[in-house]
Parts: structure tokens; sequence; C-alpha cells
């Protein structure tokens, strides 16, 4: 602990046993699960009384466990969670509450901007040979453990202990702890705090991984990437900037011989320009309209696989197709425009069904455009399998959140496949058919200046040279004037 002298720290639950042993203590506490506050409200008063000799400055506690401290709760620097989260709506707005993941919202709340986590873990042996069941989730510890495999001491936990059994879902999408830090991670990044998980062997992947000795370099360059990036100015609608985000790609793309996936192919503006590389490209567009458009332009192409089928997570299944008069860019798998009517059906194929059925080996660029449905098509993917070199895909909430997804839901699961990913922003669409206008780029994690805004997630397989990326975009952006007009020549 004293490699961490002259750093503030966030100390958390029943950890007091091993700071009484080498007498240190956090600088900050924390406990927010109820029964475990109840279970040792006892020490947790001692730590309060004691505060200034411990040099603990503030604690936070649920409201439940501070009503059973007496007069200690009116204490300036002691603080319940439910206090905050009425005074901070918008950074504890997430109710997937523990106390590991509203204690960094806590820090965040209070000014802290690059954050290392340490003990984050979230393997848990759910219920130790020495706990008995009392009702509902709880448990009693009936015998001091020899070992604890869930804690970095093993008297962490001792008899008598009553705590909640950590989780309630066998399957990583029910982890409650695995969940909570990834619901925070937008209020984090709308506050532009760096976090980092120093935890060995952690399921925690929202956050960028290192080693203990790495701690200071990792949130160093965390930190310098946002700046780096960041000197790209954003610009407002009215300068009407666009951007070509495929050539941002460009310098890490290979020129000839690649390997590309477009899903929502549309009429060939993304995948024509790869084709006069001589790349083999992979080309699915449900819509019959600008399938035959993109057919007509390949005609003499050899190396195009059209597919008429919609990507999702899924195969084999039926929808219906929807249209619209406004774009030819706007058809889906669901109406989002008044205007939208179904002109049809379509049928679902995964991508790890076309990757086993076509013996695709390697991918430098999977693009995504399904106006809503681009994380379907991303759970479809059989990253332990294969991972693309470069992904392009869409986000939009308004479009994503009534089908139970968000822009954070991608960019946590382009993360969790250790991919560096990077935002960018489009002012909020005005109406369809007409040119939209580009904002600015970003890395994420980091906050949207629109909650309304629309835009691209690029996501690299190996971290960019942030040089070469700035040229990139430099290459890429396109000020005062409409794009060039979609390319009607055919491909031989």
């Amino acid at each position: 602990m004293t490699e961490l002298s002259g750093f503030d720290t966030f100390g958390l639950n029943a950890a007091y046993r091993y700071w009484d042993s080498i007498g240190w203590y956090p600088t900050y506490y924390a406990c927010l699960d109820t029964v475990v506050g109840a279970s040792h409200k006892n020490a947790i008063a001692r730590l309060i009384e004691r505060s200034e000799e411990y040099g603990i400055r503030a604690f936070l506690l649920r409201e439940e466990v501070l009503q059973l401290l007496g007069t200690l709760i009116a204490l300036p620097h002691v603080k319940s969670l439910e206090s905050l989260q009425n005074e901070a709506s918008l950074v504890f707005k997430s109710r997937r509450i523990t106390t590991g993941s509203h204690t960094l919202l806590w820090a965040a709340y209070l000014g802290y901007k690059d954050i290392a986590l340490y003990g984050v873990d979230a393997n848990y042996v759910e219920i130790l040979p020495e706990a008995v069941p009392t009702g509902g989730a709880r448990l009693t510890i009936n015998e001091t453990p020899k070992h604890n495999p869930n804690y970095f001491f093993d008297n962490y936990q001792q008899a008598g202990d009553e705590y909640h059994i950590p989780n309630t879902g066998k399957e990583k999408g029910d982890l409650v702890h695995v969940a909570a830090w990834e619901t925070i991670a937008p209020a984090l990044n709308s506050l532009d705090v760096v976090v980092i998980n120093a935890s060995p062997d952690s399921r925690v992947e929202t956050f960028p991984r290192c080693q203990h000795a790495e701690v200071l370099s990792v949130l160093r360059k965390e930190r310098e990437k946002r700046i780096n990036i960041n000197y790209l100015r954003a610009y407002p609608r009215e300068a009407g900037v666009h951007c070509d985000e495929l050539k941002i790609f460009y310098p890490f793309l290979p020129k000839q011989d690649g390997v590309m996936i477009d899903v929502g192919a549309h009429a060939g503006w993304s995948c024509l320009r790869f084709l006069r590389r001589g790349w083999e490209v992979h080309a699915f567009e449900p819509d019959p309209s600008m399938r035959e458009i993109l057919q007509r332009k390949t005609l003499n192409a050899g190396n195009i696989h059209i597919d008429s089928r919609a990507v999702s997570k899924v195969s084999g299944r039926e929808y219906p197709w929807f249209t619209t008069p406004e774009s030819t860019g706007a058809s889906s798998m669901r109406p989002f425009c008044d205007s939208h009517k179904q002109t049809g059906t379509v049928q679902t194929v995964t991508l790890a069904d076309i990757i086993a059925e076509r013996n695709i080996t390697h991918i430098d660029l999977l693009k995504i455009d399904t106006e809503g449905f681009d994380y379907m098509v991303l759970q479809g993917f059989p990253f332990h399998q294969l991972r693309p070199k470069h992904i392009i895909c869409e986000y939009e909430d308004s479009k994503t959140l009534p089908l139970g997804n968000s822009t954070h839901d991608i960019a946590s699961l382009l993360l969790r496949h250790e991919y560096s990913v990077f935002i960018s922003e489009w002012h909020p669409i005005v109406r369809y058919g007409v040119q939209h206008q580009w904002h600015c780029f970003l890395p994420y994690p980091t906050p949207l200046y629109n909650s309304t805004s629309w835009g691209n997630l690029l996501a690299f397989s190996q971290p960019p040279d942030l040089e070469s990326l700035r040229q990139a975009m430099a290459t890429a952006i396109l000020v005062g004037a409409a794009p060039p007009p979609q390319s009607s020549t055919e491909v031989s």
C-alpha cells in the first residue's frame, strides 16, 4: 500500500480488516450493499468516529445503513447514495447499483479525471463452502474461510458476516457486477473521465486493461490520446462539412487483394472503390432496387458476391421490409419515418454462417449500415474465430433504443473484443434525402456532443498510429461543399 502514497484512494466494504492490520486507510470509504453495510455497521461507525485519525475524508453509504448509525448520520462528511442521486441525477442515473461501480461514479462526481481500478475482477465463487443461505439472495458465513477465492486476503469475510450472492445469472449478460460497470460508462464519458482496469484476470472489459507497473504510463497515454485527437476542431452545422470516413482507414488497409464485407451495400458507394483495387467483396443489400443498381455496376466483376439477405444475429428469420420515398438509404426492417411503408419481406442470415459457408479466413474491412440493426449484425459475428482488422458501423440512438441497444452497447461490444474505437459524429438529421453535416471525430470512450446525433464508430484491431490518423482525417474532411456524387461507373 505504500506505493499508493501520494494518490487519493477509495476503499470499499470489508477491506477495512486489511487496513486495520497494516495501519493504512483510504482517502474515501464506500459501502453501498445494504446487507453488507448492516452486517458491518459497528466497524463502519468506528471508521467514521475515527476518520480524522485514519485520514478518511468522506463516506458514501446507503440511506438504509445510515439509519443504523445514530447521530453519525448528521456529520457533513457522511453522504448517502440516495442524496447524490437527487443532486446529480444524470451522473447517478444507473439503477444497477454495486459498491464498485457507484464508487467510481462518486470519484468522477468529486472531480477525479484519471482513475485506476484495482481488485475489480468480478470472478466470484457465488456461494462459498462456509456460507449458508438465509433467505432470498442473502448468505451468512458460518465459519471463517481458511482461503477466500473472492478477495485479496483470506480474512475479508469472517464467521457471522452477512452478504449477498454476488450475481444472479450464469451468462455474461446476467452478471450483475459486469453489467454495472458497463452501464455507468456513458456517465463517465460525459465527465471526460479516463478509467483503466489494473485488475488481473478481470471479467470487466469496459475499460482498457494494464498491469500495475504500467498504470501511470497507460493513464497518461489514454489522456494524451484524447488530447491529441481532440485538437481536431468540431464544425458547426452551418460550415457544411462532409466526412468520407472510409478514407480514415486508407493508410491502414492493403492497397490490393483485400477482403471486405459490406452489410447494407446500397448502390455500392463504399464497396466499388475497393473492387477497383482488386479486393474481394461480400455485399449484402436486401433492397431490390438498390441491389439491381449494384448488380448492374458490377456486372463484369468476378470478385463480388451479392446477397439479398438481411444480416442479423439469427439466421433464417423473415421480417417485413420498409422503404420510404424520402431516401433510398433509409430502407429498414423497422419503420422510423412517417413515410415508411412495407414493400416486401426479407430473410436474415448471420455473418457467422456466411463465414463458415464461404470459408472466409480474413477480413480487412467490415462495413455495416443497416439503419438501426448494426448491433445485431455484430452480435452474429464469430469474434472468437475471426477478428476483422477494421470495422465501421453506424450509431443513432433514436433508431436503436427502441430495439434495446445504444451507442454505448455497440462501442462496448467492440471494446470487449479489444478494438480501439473512435466516434465520427454527425449533426442530428434534419430530414432524409438531403445532405447531412459532419461535426467531429473523437476517441471512445467520450461523451457525444449531442444525444440526438448520429454517426459512425470506427474500430481498429490494432491501435492506429495517431499521426497517420490525423493525416487521414485531413483527407477525409471536405469543408463547405457537398461530397462528390456516387459513381455510376461500372466495375469490370
